[in-house]
């Protein structure tokens, strides 16, 4: 599925198949050279939310990733048309030890030169609706004014939780052109910079 083990600046993106609820996921790798003019989003998920393997399709070879990677795929992916990610998983060789140390001193650059990065919190939980949609207000007026007196912060707290802000990568992820944070849908984002949060 790979082939050889990429060069210098070269870098793998994967455009993701349209499809629905219920589709198999479909994709295909296409060696690319790193620069800032490639069009492509990046996806940031967490590897240690695996809670068992699925199995998707690549360059028509049968491939097993995360549960929680594939669900993040079905969320983004559209209805008729392919989209174009980069996701170190599928994009780096895990196998290969030496495409990997050529890889990872290039991920910083790699979500910097995305159009978007795209921070998957998992599927929905109790209250992400809410925290969601208090985000873009409490960015304007502030806490103190929200509308209610009292925000919902226990929603806020739950997202947080997620641990978005202490990913390894979040300080290459809001060096990116546009940031959003979503889950189940990718309907259902905010806005990065939204939250008005920086990295530890």
């Amino acid at each position: 599925m790979y082939g050889k083990v990429l060069n210098n600046r070269q870098i793998r993106l994967m455009s993701l198949a349209a499809g629905h609820t219920g589709d198999p996921i479909r994709c295909q790798l296409r060696r690319v050279t790193l620069s800032m003019s490639l069009k492509f989003e990046a996806l940031s998920y967490e590897w240690k939310q695996a809670s068992g393997c699925s199995s998707i399709t690549c360059n028509g070879t049968s491939f097993a990733i995360t549960e929680n990677l594939a669900l993040a795929l079905c969320a983004l992916r559209l209805p008729s048309n392919s989209r174009i990610i980069w996701v170190d998983a599928i994009c780096i060789n895990q196998d290969s030890p030496e495409e990997k140390s050529k890889q990872i001193p290039l991920m910083r650059e790699i979500y910097a030169s995305a159009n978007s990065v795209l921070t998957w919190l998992g599927p929905d939980f109790p209250g992400v609706e809410v925290a969601f949609q208090i985000f873009p207000y409490l960015s304007l007026v502030g806490i103190e004014r929200h509308p209610t007196g009292k925000p919902d912060t226990e929603r806020i707290e739950d997202v947080l939780a997620t641990n978005i802000t202490q990913r390894p990568k979040q300080g290459s992820i809001i060096q990116s052109q546009q940031d959003y944070i979503f889950c189940s849908h990718d309907k259902d984002s905010v806005f990065w910079h939204t939250l008005r949060l920086e990295p530890k």
